[in-house]
């Protein structure tokens, strides 16, 4: 699992691997490996002995991003897709007592002063999403990565990012 415990991978993994566990009758282990938008937990599994036992659930970011535009160990053909999971959409969330309201309050905002964004890791969809954002409407951004999803919203809620 190369992300952090608590987010939305990690929580789809435990079901998943819930439900293997009963069909095959025999443990399934859910590890976490977070660091790096996926980066440090996917290595990890392209590097992992190829016998079928270790398995990832694999995003956006940590496979077709990183591989691709990073200085990523593995490339996305080190991996064998074998089913799809979910969809999971991204969302631009602010702290319930921020001054922006709605999307467009948040881009005239950052746009008179430097907003800061929390991600969770400088290759992640995440990140990558809000520096096209942050291109197309014209204005700069401070990056706050975190370890994984769960621990980016924790600095949101906090008021220590926009």
């Amino acid at each position: 699992m190369p992300y952090g415990a608590g987010g939305d991978f990690d929580l789809t993994t435990r079901v998943w691997a819930d439900a293997v566990e009963k069909e095959l009758g025999v443990p399934v282990v859910v590890i976490n490996k977070p660091g790096d938008g996926g980066i440090v937990g996917t290595a990890f599994v392209a590097n992992s002995r190829k016998d079928g036992y270790t398995l990832i659930n694999a995003g956006l970011g940590n496979m077709l991003v990183s591989s691709n535009f990073s200085k990523a160990p593995y490339q996305f053909d080190s991996f064998t897709p074998v089913v799809k999971m979910t969809s999971v959409p991204l969302a631009i969330v602010v702290a319930k007592d921020s001054p922006y309201k709605t999307f467009d309050d948040f881009i005239a905002g950052a746009k008179t002063q430097r907003v800061t964004l929390g991600t969770w890791g400088a290759s992640s969809s995440g990140a990558i999403l809000a520096g096209i954002i942050a291109d197309q409407a014209g204005y700069k951004t401070k990056y706050v990565h975190a370890n994984s999803g769960s621990t980016s919203i924790v600095p949101v809620v906090g008021g220590h990012t926009d």
